[in-house]
């Protein structure tokens, strides 16, 4: 494909997922609120999925650092002392 179709196809997808994103918005949520909030509905999206992204990049850095640190611990100890102990 040369460069010219790819964005005319990528055109297509986002016109689609656009007017299937409105369409669920408007239909489904729009039912369930009766007062339209004053910012797009994609912004709202937006910070739901940057905030998941964020949630999951820290629990991932702390889980690591929780296993890190004993583990450089207990290999720093002698093993006769760490079977005292």
């Amino acid at each position: 494909m040369s460069l010219v179709e790819l964005t005319a196809v990528s055109r297509t997808v986002q016109i689609a997922d656009a007017a299937s994103l409105t369409i669920l918005y408007r239909g489904v949520i729009g039912g369930l609120i009766s007062d339209m909030p004053p910012f797009p509905g994609s912004a709202a999206i937006f910070g739901l999925v940057v905030a998941t992204v964020v949630a999951t990049v820290v629990a991932t850095v702390v889980g690591a650092l929780a296993g890190l640190i004993p583990a450089v611990i207990a290999a720093r100890v002698k093993a006769i002392d760490a079977i005292r102990y």
